[in-house]
């Protein structure tokens, strides 16, 4: 989805992301999975324009930080940072 977005492909890459979202859930992923699946889905739609539903998404993904392990929570933190600083 990422890689998609980076080429400018926003509709595929908003594809793949809510399929990430999709396939977490029907599968019971850990809380980590789900956030880059949010994560990537902000990237997405601000690719595509859709400012309010990247904000969304980003709001979403930062809503299951306190879930991820405690030894992964930082470096998971600054990558939300960085995607704060990307829609800004």
């Amino acid at each position: 989805s990422k890689a998609l977005a980076a080429l400018g492909d926003a509709e595929g890459a908003v594809l793949h992301a809510n399929r990430c979202i999709q396939i977490c859930a029907a599968n019971g992923a850990d809380a980590l999975e789900q956030l880059y699946g949010y994560e990537c889905l902000a990237v997405a739609l601000g690719v595509s324009g859709n400012t309010e539903g990247a904000q969304a998404a980003a709001r979403g993904a930062r809503s299951l930080l306190a879930a991820i392990a405690p030894d992964s929570r930082e470096a998971v933190a600054l990558d939300l940072d960085a995607l704060d600083r990307l829609l800004a």
